[in-house]
């Protein structure tokens, strides 16, 4: 199966197993990956960004640090024609959202999927691909995107992936009453996504590794 989409909780803990499926897609040895860190932007603690990098680095990509924020449309469009894998890191979901929307970047990942990219997310970045950031909301701080006007995902996925399930650092949110209830009442297909797990799907087989 060739991978359109490739999400995760943590990067770092199965970058080996994403490029394994992106050398075994593109037949490269060495696959180049837009590193798009915008979702950290407004995250007051930001090591894992780099730790994030370093694993993917090591895993074997050629790694292109990018922001979505202050770029123009010509300019998303050229970095992600250089690169085999387009990967939104994780942070805040509806900062990274709404930058996304200004940007244009959603409509131009859609049409670049079709071309053959492949689209990694991890966290934040796994959040925004599917159809709502509706669950996001007593996780996330919505007020740090004050532009953003709908909680509408961009849809590459129908199944509203929640990360970190299992994480002891998340624990306290996660169990939260209201955090349950809202599990509960949720109509929509959700994967509670550890962090040593992996989504990959083709855009109709969807399997979890």
């Amino acid at each position: 199966m060739k991978p359109k989409l490739l999400l995760s909780s943590s990067i770092d803990e199965v970058a080996e197993r994403v490029y394994q499926r992106v050398k075994r897609a593109t037949n490269c040895a060495k696959p180049r990956l837009l590193f798009i860190t915008t979702a950290a932007e407004v995250e007051e603690n930001v090591s894992y960004v780099e730790l994030d990098r370093k694993a993917l680095l090591n895993a074997g990509f050629q790694v292109m640090p990018f922001t979505l924020t202050h770029k123009t449309t010509q300019e998303i469009e050229q970095a992600i024609k250089a690169n085999d894998t387009i990967h939104l890191n994780g942070g805040n979901s509806f900062y990274l959202m709404q930058q996304i929307k200004l940007s244009g970047f959603d409509k131009l990942i859609k049409s670049w999927l079709k071309k053959g990219k492949i689209y990694s997310g991890s966290s934040a970045g796994a959040v925004v691909a599917g159809p709502t950031l509706d669950l996001e909301k007593y996780y996330d701080d919505p007020l740090t995107a004050p532009k953003l006007r709908s909680l509408k995902g961009m849809g590459l996925i129908d199944l509203i992936v929640y990360p970190h399930w299992g994480n002891p650092y998340f624990k306290k949110d996660f169990m939260k009453k209201k955090n349950l209830e809202l599990f509960y009442s949720c109509r929509k297909k959700i994967i509670l996504l550890p962090d040593n797990s992996l989504i990959e799907t083709d855009g109709k087989i969807i399997q979890i590794f």
